[in-house]
C-alpha cells in the first residue's frame, strides 16, 4: 500500500500475495484512503475566508523528500516571477508557470496552466495560456491579484486563461474546459464558496507591456459578481468604486471586500449590502505588489493596511479594538489566525523580532508572547522574502531567510534557510507536505534547494529491526555474473591517450594528454537516441549514458558500432568511469553499477543505503539517495557521493569502496543539522552564505576530495581546509545556463544578492572551463554585474561573452581611483574586473570545450545575442552548430567545421587524436584527421 497515492487504487489481477498484509478478499481492487488529518489549499489564501492557515495536522517540519520536479529554476529574479499562483484539491496540485527558456528571460514567455500529481509530482496535463502579464515587468512590482486568477474545489479548476478573458470550469482530471462563463471578461481575482463563484472584474482589454512601475495604478471602477458555478447564472453583479485587491472574500452567507477607506459586506445569495465601516486607516502610498488584508474568523473581520490591524464585528462591522500593524517586505502585513489566536508582528527587516504576539480575535487583547527571533537563529538575509506567510492551525510557515516553522502552542521557532517559495508567491502546505515552487534566488546557493520541491516530515521505519540489517555492507553489496573472474591483463594497462572519466581526470581538467590535429573531418556518427551524457574513451570503446533510459552504451572507438548495451535501474545522469578493465557508474536507482568494460556482464553492485526506498524526480522512479553516474576512481578505489541534501534524510553519505570486488572501506556522512535534536545548527548561517552540502560529481587533486565547494580527507572522507579547484555551486552536471551561476576555478563560492556575481569578478570563472598546470581556459561573460532593470534580459549590452585565458592564481585588475574633483554624491566604483591572459569574442555558445595540447576546441550554438527570436532558435540548436579550433597562446582561430547537431553541455571528449562529442539530437559524433 506504501507505494499507492491517497486516492491510489491497485487492481488485483489475482488473490494478494501470501504475507502481503492484505486478507483474502472478494473483490478485485483496493483504494488506499486520504488521511483525514491532512488538508487542502484550494485558494490563494487557503480558502474563502483569506485566512492563510489550514487545518493540516500532518504538516511538521520539513525531514524528507516526497517528490522534485523541474524546472531547477525559475527565469529571472529581476522580473516577474515563473509562477503566478498554485492551488491543491483533490490529489492535485494546479499552478501557472512560465516555461519560457531559463537562458534568457529576454526569450518570450511560454504560460502554461499545469495540472501535478499532489503526492508524487508527476505531471498530469497542461494548458496553453494566452496574453499573461508582461514578463519583463520589474521584480517586486506587482500585480497583486496574479495568485488569486487560479482556484480548484474538489474535481474542478476554475481560471482565467489570459488576460482579460473569461473564466473557464476545467475539469481536474483531464484539463478539458467544462464551462466558459458569460460576462466574465476581465476577471482579476476568483473566490469559490457554497457552490457560487465570487469574481473581482475589471477591464476587459488584453495585456500590454506594463511599464515597471513603482506604485500602484490609477483606481478604476470594478464590479464584483457572483455566479452560481453549475449553471453559469449570474446571481448579482455590484459596482464597486475602489476595490482594494485581495479582499474579496466570503464565509457563511456573506461576501465582503474593502471598498477604498471601508470595509463592506454584502449578502451573498443577493449582494444587498449588509454594512459598511467607518473609514478606516489606510495605507497612504500604495506600490504596485501592495494589497491590504482583509480576514474573516468567526464573528469578526480582521482588517490591516498599513501600520494599523483593526477588528470589527462581522455582523455590524463595528469597530471592535485596534493595534499596530506593519506592512513586509513587498507584501502585506501579517494577520494569521492560529490557535484561535491572530498572529501579527514586525519581521520585514533583519533587526526586526519577528511574530512575538498572539491577540485575542476578539478584543485584541495579547494572550500570548514570545521571545524575538534571535533568540533562536539568524536570518544572514537582511530582509524578509517578498511573498506572503502562511500557516496550519499548528505551525506559521515564515520565510524570513528560508522557510522558518513556529509552533502557534510553544512560540518555538525552527529555521530552513535551505528551503524557500518563488519570489511573489511563496510556499503551500497542504496534504501533508510542504510545496515549494522553483526559484531564481541566489541565497545560501551552495546549501539551498533548486526545482520544485514537495517536502514531507521526518519519517519513521516501520520496520528498524529489519532495515537495520539490511543496512550491513555485505547486504548491500550484490556479486554479479563476471564477479571474481580474471581479465587479460593487458586490457587492463591504462593507455595514456584515452579519455577514461569524465573531463578527462580525476581533477575534472577538460585537459586531454595528446594533441588533436585541427584539420578534422567526420569519422563516424552512432544514432543512440534519447538524452545523452558527455562520454569516455577507453579501452578501445566509447562509453556514453542515454539518461533517461537507463542505460549505457558501448560503442566501438573506431567504427561506432555498438559492442553492449547494459540497462541499470534508474537515470544515469553521467558517463562511467573505466579503470583496470571494468566500467563503474553511478545510478538515480540508488545503486553503483560495476561492469566488464569488454562485454557489459555484472561484476558487482552496491546500495547506497540501508532502505530502497523510492521516490518520483522529474517524472521518474528515483532513490532518496541516487549517486552520480561518474564516479572517482584512484589507486584501485572508487569513491562517490549519495544522496540529495545534508539537510535531508540523514544528509549526504560519502563511499569508498574496493574497484575490484566493491567491498566498503570507508564511509562518512555530511549532515547539517544538529545530531541530536535534526535542527538547523546556529553557526550554519553566515551572512547569505549557509553551512551545508548538495551532491556533485567528485573530483580530487590527488591530496583532497572536492565536492561542489567542500574538501575531504580521501582516505577517511573527513572534511578539509578549502583550497583552489574547478566546481559549479550547482554542480558541474547542471545544464540549465541560469544566469546567477557558472563555474569557477576557487575555492568558494559568494551566495547572496550582494555576492554571487562578485566570485566570478575575482577568479577564473566561466559556463565551461578547462586548465592545465597554471592556466585556466573558459568562455563565459566578460564581466559579472550584479542587479540591474536589464540583468539577466540584455545580456548581449550588459553581459557580452568571450572566450579567455587567465592564469590559475588571477586576481581582478586595479581599478582606477575615483578623481575627486569628477566623484558624484552616491557613487559607486563597477565591479571589478579579471586579469585575463588573452580575450576574444566568441562567435558561438560554447555548450562544450576540450584542451589538446597547444589547441583548445570548443563546441556550440551561433552567437544571435539574448533577445530575439533568432537568438532563442539558435541557443535550442535550430540554426546550425560548429566546432571551432583556436590556439591557446592567443585565442587566435586555427579551424573551423559545422557540426550536424549542438554537443550536449560539457559533452566532448578528445582521445586517440580524435573528437568525440555527444549531441542534443541523441548522436554520438566522431572526428578525426582528414
Amino acid at each position: 500500500m506504501r507505494v499507492l497515492v491517497p486516492g491510489g487504487v491497485a487492481e488485483f489481477l489475482d488473490s494478494p500475495p501470501p504475507n502481503s498484509g492484505l486478507p483474502s478478499l472478494n473483490f478485485d481492487y483496493v483504494c488506499k484512503p486520504r488521511p483525514k488529518e491532512i488538508d487542502e489549499w484550494t485558494h490563494y489564501l487557503y480558502d474563502a475566508s483569506n485566512n492563510a492557515v489550514s487545518e493540516d495536522a500532518v504538516v511538521d517540519p520539513p525531514a524528507s523528500l516526497q517528490w522534485v520536479s523541474g524546472p531547477k529554476f525559475s527565469r529571472s529574479h529581476e522580473h516577474l516571477a515563473s509562477l503566478s499562483a498554485a492551488v491543491a484539491a483533490g490529489g492535485r496540485i494546479f499552478s501557472l508557470e512560465d516555461t519560457g527558456a531559463i537562458q534568457s528571460v529576454a526569450f518570450p514567455a511560454s504560460w502554461f496552466l499545469v495540472a501535478r500529481d499532489a503526492y508524487n509530482g508527476i505531471t498530469l496535463w497542461k494548458r496553453k495560456m494566452g496574453s499573461w502579464e508582461w514578463h519583463l515587468r520589474e521584480f517586486r512590482h506587482g500585480p497583486p491579484q496574479l495568485p488569486r486568477r487560479l482556484v480548484t474545489v474538489e474535481n474542478r479548476v476554475y481560471v482565467t486563461l489570459s488576460y482579460g478573458g473569461p473564466v473557464e470550469a476545467i475539469d481536474a482530471a483531464t484539463g478539458e474546459t467544462l464551462t466558459t462563463y458569460k460576462a466574465t471578461e476581465g476577471t482579476e481575482e476568483i473566490v469559490f464558496i457554497d457552490g457560487k463563484l465570487l469574481l473581482a472584474v475589471g477591464d476587459a482589454k488584453p495585456a500590454v507591456k506594463a511599464d515597471a512601475r513603482r506604485s500602484a495604478p490609477a483606481g478604476v471602477t470594478r464590479r464584483v459578481l457572483a455566479i452560481d458555478a453549475m449553471s453559469g447564472k449570474v446571481l448579482w453583479g455590484n459596482a464597486v468604486e475602489k476595490l482594494a485587491p485581495v479582499t474579496l472574500g466570503a464565509v457563511e452567507g456573506r461576501a465582503f471586500y474593502q471598498d477604498g477607506a471601508c470595509a463592506v459586506t454584502v449578502d451573498l445569495n443577493t449582494g444587498e449590502p449588509l454594512w459598511r465601516s467607518e473609514p478606516l486607516a489606510v495605507q497612504a502610498s500604495k506600490a504596485a505588489w501592495y494589497s491590504p488584508v482583509l480576514v474573516s474568523y468567526e464573528d469578526v473581520m480582521l482588517w490591516a493596511d498599513g501600520k494599523m490591524l483593526t477588528g470589527l464585528d462581522a455582523a455590524t462591522g463595528r469597530t471592535l479594538w485596534k493595534s499596530p500593524s506593519e506592512v513586509n517586505w513587498h507584501a502585506p502585513p501579517d494577520v494569521l489566525v492560529a490557535g484561535d489566536l491572530v498572529w501579527t508582528g514586525q519581521l520585514r527587516i533583519h533587526t526586526q523580532p519577528g511574530i512575538t504576539q498572539g491577540l485575542d480575535p476578539k478584543t485584541g487583547e495579547v494572550k500570548k508572547t514570545r521571545p524575538p527571533d534571535q533568540e533562536t537563529f539568524d536570518c544572514g538575509m537582511t530582509h524578509h522574502r517578498c511573498y506572503r506567510n502562511r500557516g496550519t492551525e499548528r505551525w506559521l510557515v515564515l520565510g524570513r531567510a528560508g522557510t522558518e516553522y513556529l509552533d502557534v502552542a510553544t512560540g518555538e521557532i525552527r529555521p530552513h534557510h535551505w528551503v524557500r517559495g518563488m519570489c511573489q508567491y511563496g510556499v503551500m502546505p497542504a496534504n501533508g507536505l510542504l510545496y515549494a515552487p522553483p526559484h531564481a534566488c541566489a541565497c545560501f546557493l551552495t546549501a539551498k534547494l533548486n526545482g520544485f520541491n514537495a517536502l514531507a516530515p521526518k519519517r519513521e521505519s516501520k520496520s528498524r529491526k529489519v532495515q537495520e540489517s539490511r543496512g550491513e555492507p555485505e547486504t548491500r553489496l550484490e556479486h554479479g555474473p563476471a564477479y571474481g573472474q580474471i581479465e587479460d591483463r593487458q586490457s587492463q594497462i591504462a593507455n595514456p591517450n584515452d579519455w577514461p572519466t569524465y573531463r578527462h581526470d580525476a581533477a575534472r581538467s577538460g585537459r586531454a594528454t595528446a594533441a588533436v590535429p585541427t584539420d578534422l573531418k567526420q569519422s563516424w556518427q552512432a544514432d543512440v537516441g534519447g538524452k545523452l551524457s558527455a562520454v569516455t574513451v577507453a579501452a578501445g570503446k566509447c562509453f556514453v549514458a542515454a539518461i533517461d533510459d537507463h542505460a549505457v552504451h558501448a560503442l566501438d572507438a573506431e567504427t561506432g558500432d555498438c559492442v553492449w548495451t547494459f540497462t541499470a535501474g534508474g537515470r544515469i545522469d553521467s558517463p562511467p568511469t573505466i579503470a583496470e578493465g571494468l566500467a563503474v557508474f553511478g545510478c538515480r536507482d540508488g545503486h553503483v553499477y560495476c561492469l566488464r568494460a569488454s562485454d557489459g556482464e555484472l561484476v558487482w553492485r552496491f546500495r547506497t543505503s540501508s532502505e530502497d526506498r523510492r521516490i518520483v524526480a522529474y517524472g521518474q522512479l528515483e532513490s532518496l539517495w541516487p549517486a552520480r553516474g561518474s564516479v572517482l576512481i584512484e589507486g584501485g578505489e572508487v569513491m562517490f557521493a549519495a544522496g540529495r541534501s545534508s539537510f535531508l534524510d540523514g544528509g549526504i553519505r560519502l563511499f569508498r569502496l574496493d574497484l575490484k570486488t566493491g567491498r566498503l572501506l570507508a564511509e562518512s556522512r555530511v549532515y547539517t543539522p544538529d545530531a541530536k535534536t535534526h535542527r538547523q545548527p546556529r553557526e550554519a548561517v553566515s551572512g547569505f552564505n549557509l553551512g551545508g552540502a548538495l551532491p556533485d560529481v567528485l573530483a580530487t587533486d590527488g591530496e583532497t576530495i572536492f565536492m561542489r565547494q567542500l574538501c575531504f580527507t580521501p582516505n577517511d572522507l573527513k572534511p578539509a581546509p578549502a583550497k583552489r579547484h574547478l566546481f559549479s555551486p550547482t554542480g558541474l552536471l547542471d545544464d540549465s545556463w541560469w544566469h546567477r551561476t557558472y563555474w569557477v576555478y576557487g575555492d568558494s563560492f559568494t551566495s547572496g544578492w550582494p555576492g554571487w556575481w562578485q566570485t566570478g569578478n575575482k577568479v577564473p570563472a566561466g559556463r565551461i572551463l578547462a586548465f592545465d598546470k597554471d592556466t585556466v581556459y573558459g568562455f563565459g561573460r566578460s564581466q559579472f554585474r550584479n542587479w540591474s532593470r536589464n540583468a539577466g534580459a540584455n545580456w548581449a549590452a550588459q553581459e557580452p561573452y568571450h572566450l579567455f585565458a587567465a592564469a590559475k592564481d588571477a586576481k581582478p585588475a586595479p581599478q582606477p581611483a575615483a578623481t575627486p574633483a569628477k566623484k558624484k554624491p552616491r557613487s559607486k566604483r563597477g565591479p571589478a574586473k579579471m586579469t585575463f591572459k588573452w580575450s576574444t569574442e566568441a562567435s558561438i555558445r560554447a555548450r562544450s570545450l576540450v584542451l589538446a595540447g597547444n589547441t583548445l576546441f570548443f563546441a556550440g550554438t551561433p552567437n544571435r545575442g539574448n533577445s530575439s527570436d533568432r537568438a532563442q532558435a539558435a541557443m535550442a540548436g535550430k540554426q546550425g552548430a560548429k566546432l571551432v579550433a583556436v590556439s591557446t597562446d592567443d585565442g587566435g582561430k586555427l579551424a573551423e567545421a559545422p557540426l550536424p547537431a549542438p554537443p550536449v553541455q560539457d559533452g566532448m571528449a578528445a582521445a586517440g587524436g580524435r573528437l568525440y562529442l555527444s549531441t542534443i539530437e541523441g548522436q554520438i559524433i566522431c572526428l578525426g584527421e582528414r
